[in-house]
């Protein structure tokens, strides 16, 4: 066993067998690109075309469940995001031996996540980050447009692509989402009895508080990421309870101190998607607008807006031993019970 392999779930070792197998005639296994809650994802390279590679996202279905496992719900979500440039495109699905399940995907680059902790988190320039606002604007209003939402927005679920694509951002994990609309295109109502589902660092009041979620607090996330972006660091530590978490996040609304000083745009961005009930609809095209002067403003300054990872010098992905590294357990995704359901996913 490698040391990489060691690294790894046990289950998910004895799998890499079945794996190689089942992609044996056109693939070979490379290194681990992540490994999160719901699934490892590895690099596969073509046999056949060194220049071609694509991710594996591997998982394990209980075989006593009969519950939608992770990477089942998060095909079928990626299945209905046929349009939607800003997910990563799926290639195929299978189950193979001792119920190892398989999403195999396009290939991004690294998450916002891994670059900031390769930075110290190190602030962003402004007008990048208003680059990277405007794409997550984008890439939730497309997700929001299929009928679901994300319910775990943050830096580790936001990528880069590669080469051609190395500034275009990626939203990735779709294992927490949830359908948000009837067939119709009107709003579910909310539930009475909701679990905690996401991360606290990142998530809304409500979420936080297990109401149930919307558009609005996938855009909530995204703020707060956004203002941890440019200022390094949010109001609040890691660590905290959810209640305490709760208290930090009234407390720096009401003062005013979740955006950076001097980042108007990121106030403004704030204020219209915090004001936002679970049955309103938010203004995509406000929020775009607010990014774009942003980024106008920086480039009459003479900034570079459009590079968004300048601090590294290729494309590779990192080790598997750099990955595990970086993982911060404070980072990680809760799933409330309520959410083993299929009928409450779907």
């Amino acid at each position: 066993m490698t040391k990489a392999e060691q690294k790894v779930d046990p289950l998910l070792v004895k799998a890499l067998t079945s794996l190689n197998r089942v992609v044996a005639d056109t693939w070979k296994v490379g290194c681990i690109v992540s490994h999160g809650s719901f699934g490892t994802v590895y690099k596969l390279i073509s046999e056949t075309r060194t220049d071609h590679q694509v991710a594996i996202k591997v998982g394990k279905k209980k075989k006593e469940s009969a519950n939608c496992s992770d990477i089942e719900w998060e095909v079928h979500v990626m299945r209905h995001q046929g349009g939607n440039v800003r997910c990563p495109k799926m290639h195929g699905y299978q189950i193979g031996d001792d119920n190892i399940e398989y999403i195999i995907m396009d290939l991004l680059g690294q998450s916002l996540n891994i670059i900031q902790k390769s930075h110290d988190y190190a602030p962003i320039d402004a007008g990048k980050a208003a680059n990277i606002g405007r794409q997550c604007v984008q890439a939730l209003k497309s997700l929001h447009s299929t009928g679901f939402i994300h319910r775990d927005v943050k830096p580790g679920n936001i990528a880069l692509g590669l080469n051609d694509n190395k500034n275009f951002i990626y939203i990735i994990d779709l294992g927490l989402a949830r359908r948000i609309r009837y067939k119709d295109g009107s709003l579910l109502p909310p539930r009475k009895s909701v679990g905690f589902c996401g991360t606290p660092h990142y998530a809304s009041i409500r979420a936080l508080a297990n109401e149930d979620q919307s558009m609005a607090d996938d855009l909530v996330s995204l703020f707060y990421m956004l203002c941890e972006l440019v200022s390094g660091k949010l109001p609040w530590p890691k660590n905290l309870s959810r209640k305490e978490i709760i208290r930090y996040k009234e407390s720096s609304f009401r003062q005013g101190t979740i955006a950076p000083p001097g980042a108007g745009w990121l106030k403004h961005f704030g204020e219209h998607v915090l004001s936002l009930s679970y049955t309103d609809e938010p203004r995509y095209g406000k929020l775009q607008r607010l990014c774009i002067r942003k980024m106008q403003e920086e480039v009459a300054k003479g900034f570079d807006v459009l590079t968004l990872n300048p601090m590294f010098e290729s494309d590779d992905l990192l080790t598997s031993s750099e990955q595990f590294h970086l993982d911060d357990a404070t980072d990680e995704t809760v799933r409330g019970t309520n959410d083993l359901l299929p009928a409450e996913r779907e």
